[in-house]
């Protein structure tokens, strides 16, 4: 959708008018965009903080959960016991060597210890961007602020393009070369033709009555 807005300016010098209309368009293409800028670097800012507290919370969840799972781990036996097993074993006159057998239990337990370390670096490195991030938006914000008291907005400091100006553009700047503001000349003319006519109704009203 597209939406036209014009602005009329009233002024003894016509081009003079035209001046201020551009000044008046251009202050407003940057209000719009500082606007633009501030409502998107708060929306970012509870986006970025929520994602830290949500972060911080599955983070203190995935630590105990690794701590109960090491200390698991330090009381299981890496290898199963082959006597135990040789004792299931019917004997059928053979001699078996069985050297070792690893613990199932054990390996999936290793396995999902590295897991929840990959996790927890993965939660870390998220919590350290967000914060990065926030930082980022507060000095956004300084530019914006100074924005505000000064009506400069500070370009040098600030890595945002401008997000409305491909959006919001001028179509024309017209004038129709002559005075649009107030013509006294003209006002005095019409004053005293309305001064004449509304005295004359009164001295005929009067000489009505009179007569009367």
């Amino acid at each position: 959708d597209k939406t036209d807005y014009t602005i009329a300016i009233s002024y003894d010098d016509p081009d003079a008018a035209v001046l201020i209309a551009q000044a008046l368009y251009e202050n407003y293409i940057k209000y719009v965009d500082t606007v633009v800028r501030d409502r998107t670097l708060l929306y970012y800012y509870d986006r970025f903080t929520a994602g830290i507290e949500s972060s911080q919370i599955s983070l203190s969840y995935e630590n105990e959960s690794l701590k109960n799972n090491l200390e698991l781990l330090e009381g299981m036996q890496k290898f199963i016991n082959i006597d135990d097993i040789l004792d299931t074993i019917p004997d059928i006159g053979e001699v078996m060597i069985i050297e070792s057998i690893s613990n199932p239990e054990y390996e999936k337990l290793q396995e999902d210890i590295l897991i929840k370390k990959q996790t927890i670096n993965n939660l870390e490195n998220t919590i350290r961007q967000n914060k990065d991030n926030i930082g980022h938006i507060r000095a956004e914000k300084e530019v914006i602020n100074g924005y505000y008291e000064t009506g400069v907005l500070d370009k040098q400091k600030t890595t945002i393009i401008n997000v409305v100006e491909r959006h919001i553009y001028q179509l024309n700047s017209a004038t129709s070369g002559r005075k649009t503001g107030p013509r006294h000349v003209e006002n005095i003319m019409v004053g005293a033709i309305l001064g004449f006519v509304i005295s004359s109704a009164g001295v005929l009203a009067i000489h009505f009555l009179r007569k009367e």
